[in-house]
């Protein structure tokens, strides 16, 4: 049994990216493994500041927001999946920030979790966002020290339940039996 956490940065509770999100959700839990879902953009989630807090205090953050809900499912998880819409290029501002915020004690927190997962939906049929979007995730999750080892893109999907019957959920739902 694996412990995975779910990081979802939409703001749309049953929108597209939950929708993916929940359907990995459901694969990982057919599997046996136990899964943590946070829906960050209902969070209440600073930005990071910089401060290096955290490097003199064994990875907590000076911080006192929802932010170490995450920190602490992250510490026990050896799996991290970041499931997100993308706007302009990116992740969304709300999963960006939860990105800046891992590197707490210079990433070494989470040293337990190898690799991390990325389930993205987006509007655009061409997905000329898609590339620089996966490589800065990528790099930053290289940084944390977790190799990206699977992506599901979900391309054309812009109101919720476009993505409803389409095979990225089934992708997804495999993609969870197997994590």
């Amino acid at each position: 049994m694996k412990k995975i956490v779910v990081l979802i940065g939409s703001c749309r509770d049953s929108g597209n990216t939950a929708r993916l999100a929940d359907a990995f959700i459901q694969g990982a839990k057919e599997a046996g493994n136990k899964v943590t879902r946070f829906n960050i953009a209902k969070m209440n989630i600073h930005g990071c500041l910089d401060c290096k807090y955290c490097h003199t205090h064994d990875g907590v953050c000076i911080q006192k927001d929802d932010m170490g809900q995450i920190h602490d499912a992250l510490r026990e998880a050896d799996l991290a999946v970041i499931a997100s819409p993308i706007y302009y290029a990116g992740l969304t501002g709300q999963m960006k920030s939860v990105i800046d915020r891992l590197f707490v004690a210079k990433g070494k927190a989470f040293d337990n979790i190898k690799e991390a997962k990325l389930l993205l939906t987006y509007a655009s049929e061409t997905g000329e966002s898609i590339v620089p979007c996966i490589e800065s995730t990528r790099l930053a999750v290289g940084y944390l020290g977790w190799e990206l080892t699977d992506v599901i893109q979900a391309a054309g999907v812009y109101n919720a339940g476009e993505i409803d019957g389409r095979e990225e959920l089934d992708q997804a739902r495999k993609l969870g039996v197997r994590a």
